[in-house]
């Protein structure tokens, strides 16, 4: 084989190949233990602890999905119970307005019964008034049509 220059090319190790094994090798064994090692280190604390953060992050959705459904029942519940006292103030106002209602009619009709019989006590008083002026009248008629005084 010939280089582009025309001159062969050597494959056989010369006498500087132990040096630059043993450079490449020195090289290797420190940027391992000062580079490689803890970088490899701290690469697995962020791993573990990016995991760690992942699963906290999972549970606090997983309780924050149960906090907003057990808030969604409470709320359910709530507007449930709230119905229900409504509909038991309408039933409530209901029952105090018939009540309310019966007492008026009761009280009218008193008054109206009251008011009869003193219309018909009246009346009587009056026909009895009027019975004894009825006389005096019908003498003072018979005075004026015959002449007398």
């Amino acid at each position: 084989m010939l280089c582009s220059a025309g001159q062969p090319i050597n494959l056989i190790p010369d006498r500087t190949v132990m040096p630059q094994l043993f450079i490449f090798l020195a090289v290797t064994a420190v940027l391992t233990i000062f580079v490689f090692r803890p970088l490899l280190k701290i690469m697995d604390v962020r791993r573990e602890k990016t995991g760690l953060l992942e699963e906290e992050a999972a549970r606090l959705a997983s309780e924050s999905e149960s906090m907003e459904r057990e808030y969604e029942e409470k709320l359910a519940a709530a507007r449930i119970d709230g119905e229900r006292a409504e509909l038991e103030l309408v039933r409530l106002g209901e029952s105090e307005a018939q009540a309310i209602i019966a007492a008026a009619k009761e009280e009218s009709r008193r008054r109206t019964a009251r008011l009869k019989d003193e219309i018909s006590k009246e009346g009587v008083g009056a026909r009895g008034r009027l019975a004894s002026d009825v006389d005096a009248f019908a003498d003072m008629i018979c005075q004026k049509v015959l002449g007398k005084k």
